[in-house]
């Protein structure tokens, strides 16, 4: 990837790097675009029954790990307890 180096600090902490990220290329966005279609047409061959067992079975998991993923939102994106609350919902 040859797209810009970006270092990302917490909303609260803005000393605190939290990571760097490599900003996208018209040629990244084009590739994942054409495996998005690929992907859709894939996901498109899934019963139905199989879709719900699998959304139901990821549900479940962001159940599960629901305090990370809280916590994750208020440090590293500057949301209120309850946004994080309510975008978990």
């Amino acid at each position: 990837n040859d797209g810009e180096k970006i270092e990302r600090y917490s909303p609260f902490d803005h000393s605190h790097l939290l990571g760097t990220v490599v900003q996208a290329t018209a040629k990244d966005v084009a590739e994942t675009l054409s495996r998005s279609q690929i992907a859709y047409r894939e996901w498109a061959q899934v019963s139905v029954e199989s879709r719900a067992q699998k959304l139901e079975a990821l549900a479940n998991l962001l159940e599960h790990n629901r305090n990370e993923w809280m916590s994750l939102l208020v440090y590293e994106a500057g949301k209120t307890l309850d946004d994080a609350v309510s975008e978990l919902r």
